[in-house]
This record gives C-alpha cells, sequence and structure tokens, in this order.
C-alpha cells in the first residue's frame, strides 16, 4: 500500500506541476488574440490560399441624372441559389463585394423598385443603339485575387431580361 501512495504521490506532483506550466503557457497566450491563435492553427493545417476567397470589383452607372442606392450581386452561375452581394449608398459610382467564394458569377445589380442592370455584352460595346446583345458576362473569382473592371452599367436590357433579385 506504501507503494501505491508514493506512485500516487508523483503522480500528483506531476499534475501539479504541469497544471502549473500549462497554466503559465495559457497566461502567455493571453496577450494574442484568439482569432490570431485560430488564424495560425488553420495556416498550419492547410495549404496556402487553398480556402481564400476572392473579391469582385467594379463601377456603377445608371440612366438619370444620379445613382440611388444599390443592391450589388454576385450570382453563380451554376448554381442558383449561392449569392454575395453588398448595398450601395446613393450616388456611390463604385463596388467591392469581398468575401466571395471561387467560382463563376454574373454581377448584377437592383434599386429599391427592382429594376436591374447588370455587366453585359453591351457595356463593352458601347451602350450605343447597335450594341443589343444584353448577356451576362461571366466573372471569374479566383481564391486570394480580386478580379476587377466588372462595369454595371447596362440598364436598358428588355424587361424580366435578367434574373430576379434572390431572396
Amino acid at each position: 500500500m506504501d507503494k501505491f501512495y508514493e506512485n500516487f504521490g508523483k503522480f500528483m506532483l506531476i499534475l501539479l506541476i504541469g497544471g502549473a506550466i500549462g497554466g503559465t503557457a495559457f497566461y502567455i497566450g493571453q496577450k494574442y488574440s484568439v482569432k490570431e491563435v485560430k488564424k495560425s492553427a488553420v495556416e498550419s493545417e492547410m495549404p496556402a490560399n487553398e480556402n481564400e476567397n476572392g473579391t469582385i470589383k467594379g463601377t456603377l452607372g445608371y440612366p438619370a441624372e444620379g445613382i440611388p442606392p444599390l443592391e450589388v450581386y454576385a450570382l453563380s452561375t451554376t448554381d442558383n441559389s449561392k449569392f454575395f452581394f453588398i448595398k450601395t449608398s446613393q450616388n456611390q459610382n463604385s463596388f467591392e463585394i469581398e468575401d466571395v467564394d471561387p467560382g463563376t458569377y454574373y454581377v448584377l445589380a437592383y434599386s429599391e423598385s427592382n429594376f436591374a442592370g447588370g455587366w453585359t455584352k453591351a457595356v463593352p460595346c458601347g451602350l450605343s443603339v447597335d450594341c443589343n446583345d444584353h448577356s451576362l458576362i461571366e466573372v471569374e473569382v479566383i481564391a486570394g485575387k480580386t478580379t476587377s473592371g466588372v462595369e454595371i452599367k447596362d440598364w436598358y436590357a428588355p424587361e424580366n431580361f435578367f434574373p430576379s433579385r434572390p431572396n
């Protein structure tokens, strides 16, 4: 029985010392935010850029004197239920949708009255009367990259031509 208490005492001493060291490590760790610790752990377990998202950046136009507040959407070309969006303010002429999953998207904007405009083939054509192809242009989002040059300026497509605003 004496051997049991001797081993038990050693075991408790190890636990006590381990707890003191662990407590110190916890205290030292407190100077770093939880977010930094989690981020570091994730980065060490996964290859770089594997789970990074991208950004879509561009300009806005509107067929009026000013630009109303808009909701700008990136709609997945392969999954109707997948989208990302931002809200703009009155007369804002640029947008940036961050944290977009890698993939291919159509980019559109909707006014409060559901008037829709998009990044279409008519925009690089010049939006003249001869530019009547209102097909949406696919925008590729790559992990860790910004896709820029998107111009939401085609508000001239026939009614109900563009997809409805997602719910």
